[in-house]
């Protein structure tokens, strides 16, 4: 059965944090199901501006308790991101991972992190 999950990404609010020409990729991976590579995008607004946070509904199949995501860009535009929130609006439950630095597919940033959660609703993304 799917479910509704608000995704909210805040971008860092320092010089050149802000992404117009990649694209952003989330992977959840929860206790009693996954989602792979949604692309975070909304065609309606200028996503991932410097300090602001995105907000994304997604409907997805019962991602059960949220063991770790995985933030991947693809593009030649680097993002910082503060953190990531996602929220399962049927129950109010909330994870969020932190990072504060930079992801890049052109650069000496990663153009992946992975950020585990091990059963705690917050925790620390790293590169890969």
């Amino acid at each position: 059965m799917a479910r509704d999950y608000l995704i909210a990404a805040k971008t860092c609010s320092v010089e050149d944090a802000d992404n117009d020409e990649s694209y952003i990729y989330l992977s959840i991976n929860g206790s009693s199901g996954r989602l792979t590579n949604h692309h975070l995008h909304s065609p309606s607004r200028d996503d991932f501006e410097t300090g602001a946070t995105d907000v994304y509904r997604v409907s997805a199949q019962n991602l059960g308790t949220i063991e770790n995501m995985v933030v991947r860009i693809s593009g030649n535009d680097g993002w910082c991101f503060e953190w990531i929130k996602v929220t399962d609006v049927a129950t109010g439950a909330s994870w969020r991972v932190n990072y504060s630095a930079f992801i890049d597919g052109d650069s000496e940033w990663p153009p992946t992190v992975y950020c585990p959660l091990r059963g705690r609703h917050e925790g620390t993304c790293s590169a890969q």
